[in-house]
């Protein structure tokens, strides 16, 4: 974003079963963006390059703005899944433009 630096918060990531039968695994991430417009939404997606260790995931953040919006900043909530193979992942790093923005370790859940 121009102008200024990014806010987030109260980040969480999870690998969990989908099901209670014990189905695949799923990774979900979920946070907070501050936003500069009523009309901006925040996403994650996958980064285009990888990293360097297969046990980080590593999420770009972006904000898109459609439509007319007034500004003013609030946070709004973003979120990402996953379905997951092999031993997932241990942490997930978010960010935007290069920048890492947050950390988070994964929280793994046994059903």
């Amino acid at each position: 974003m121009a102008g200024g630096t990014l806010k987030t918060k109260d980040w969480s990531a999870e690998d969990a079963a989908e099901n209670f039968a014990g189905g695949g695994r799923k990774l979900t991430v979920k946070g907070m963006v501050e936003v500069p417009t009523t009309n901006s939404e925040p996403h994650l997606a996958k980064a285009v390059s990888p990293g360097i260790n297969p046990t980080i995931r590593l999420l770009e953040l972006s904000v898109t703005a459609e439509g007319v919006g007034g500004e003013a900043f609030t946070w709004k909530p973003v979120h990402y899944a996953e379905a997951l193979e092999g031993d997932g992942f241990t942490q997930v790093e978010i960010t935007m433009g290069g920048q890492n923005l947050a950390t988070i370790d994964v929280q793994r859940i046994i059903n």
